[in-house]
C-alpha cells in the first residue's frame, strides 16, 4: 500500500527505516531513496519474524501484543498477518485485548450495518470512506474462513461484525480442532 501511495508522489523522498526486534531494540537502520530503503528494511524484516511453512494451516492462533491490541482496528493486523497461512474454509482465532473497543466509527458502522460479508464488500463498491478498507478484509476473509476473537469486548459487538466471540483460548482450540480435526 505504501508503495502504490508513493508512486503517487513525483518528488524524490529521502527515508531514513528502522526494524526494531522482538525486544524492541533497533535490529537494523537503512537511510536514502524511500523505495530502496524501504525494501531493506522489509527483507531485514522477514530475516527476523519469517517462517517458512509447507502448506497452509486449518487454525491459525494470532496473539497481538501491546500497543497493536488496544482496540480491534489495530489489532485487525494480526488477522492479516494470520490469513496469509490460513487454508480455505480455516478458522483464525485472535487474541487481543483490544480495551479501547472496536477503533475507528466508519470500520465497526460498515461492518455492523451489513446483514453479510457480501453485503459489505457492495456498499464499499458504491460508497467507499476511509477505514473501510479493514471492513472490505474482514469481509473477504468471512467469505473464505471464520474469525473468532477472545477479547475484552461486548461478544455482541463481534457477533454484529461477523466475528465470534470467545471467553477461553483453550475451548475455542478445542472447538476449533474438534471442527477442523
Amino acid at each position: 500500500d505504501m508503495m502504490e501511495a508513493r508512486e503517487k508522489i513525483s518528488k524524490e523522498i529521502f527515508a531514513i527505516e528502522t526494524v526494531l526486534d522482538e525486544d524492541n531494540k533497533i535490529a537494523a537502520v537503512y537511510a536514502g531513496d524511500l523505495d530502496a530503503t524501504f525494501l531493506r528494511a522489509t527483507e531485514k524484516c522477514k530475516e527476523i519474524y519469517a517462517y517458512k511453512i509447507d502448506e497452509p494451516a486449518d487454525i491459525v492462533l494470532t496473539i497481538m501484543k501491546s500497543p497493536l491490541d488496544k482496540n480491534l482496528y489495530q489489532a485487525h493486523k494480526g488477522i492479516e498477518n494470520g490469513k496469509s497461512v490460513l487454508k480455505k474454509d480455516g478458522i483464525i482465532i485472535l487474541v487481543a485485548e483490544c480495551s479501547e473497543g472496536i477503533g475507528s466509527d466508519n470500520f465497526y458502522r460498515l461492518l455492523s450495518s451489513c446483514q453479510s460479508p457480501t453485503e459489505v464488500l457492495k456498499e464499499i463498491k458504491s460508497n467507499y470512506k476511509l477505514g473501510y478498507h479493514k471492513s472490505a478484509k474482514i469481509a473477504e476473509l468471512c467469505l473464505r474462513a471464520q474469525i473468532w476473537a477472545k477479547t475484552e469486548m461486548k461478544p455482541q459487538d463481534l457477533e454484529k461484525i461477523f466475528i465470534k466471540p470467545i471467553s477461553s483460548l483453550q475451548n475455542a482450540i478445542d472447538e476449533a480442532l474438534k471442527i477442523k480435526g
